[in-house]
């Protein structure tokens, strides 16, 4: 700790002291800098501000365009899994709260895991790993049902869309060399595009524009 030296009605530190012995003490070394004040409680906001977006983002589902394979639980899914967890927890099985043990041994989370995805036929993701914590998790993600149909898909699918959204699946792309569209003329003349989708590349082809060498 730094020892105070208590002179008349101000306290001064240690190394303030020290400091007088080699220059002078300034006005700031004494009563603090309302500078440096400010600056650490702007620090200590954003910091805050980081933390709480932080939070936001990682409670968000993130929906993107793309397809998954579909999946359909079967009825029997809780009574398999506790078959599974008897197998692998051997003597730590207990039939009556079986859904709480924690899968926090890894050689114990990929033995059961493994055997889920080979009975399921219905892999579990590198994003979900670290959601799965108990056997209670493993129960919900194997009983959630998945279709192979992305989001745009099933919002095309909506009866009660409003009159003002209208959404073409089967959209044309513009290819320069084959289109005559506007007499062949580009918006984007100079823009690639790029299919990167696995599933959408059979369908459509990547469409890379010549650059003109010297631009006038």
């Amino acid at each position: 700790m730094i020892s105070l030296l208590r002179v008349g009605r101000f306290s001064f530190s240690k190394s303030i002291l020290e400091t007088s012995t080699r220059g002078l003490v300034s006005f700031k070394d004494i009563f603090g800098s309302k500078e440096n004040s400010e600056v650490a409680e702007t620090s200590k906001q954003n910091e805050n501000l980081i933390a709480t977006d932080f939070e936001a983002i990682k409670n968000t589902e993130t929906t993107r365009l793309v397809r998954v394979k579909a999946y359909k639980p079967p009825e029997n899914v809780e009574q398999l899994i506790k078959n599974f967890c008897q197998e692998v927890f051997d003597k730590n099985f207990n039939d009556q709260n079986f859904k709480s043990l924690l899968l926090s041994d890894p050689g114990l989370k990929f033995n059961l895991l493994t055997k889920c995805i080979s009975a399921f036929k219905h892999n579990i993701p590198n994003t979900y790993l670290n959601d799965i914590k108990n056997v209670q998790d493993l129960i919900e993600y194997y009983t959630t049902e998945l279709k192979d149909t992305s989001p745009l898909e099933d919002i095309y699918q909506q009866q009660d869309l409003p009159k003002n959204i209208h959404i073409n699946l089967e959209y044309n792309r513009f290819v320069p060399e084959t289109d005559k569209f506007f007499n062949g003329k580009d918006a984007f003349p100079e823009r690639n595009t790029v299919v990167t989708s696995l599933w959408y590349s059979k369908k459509y082809k990547s469409v890379n524009k010549k650059k003109p060498y010297f631009i006038k």
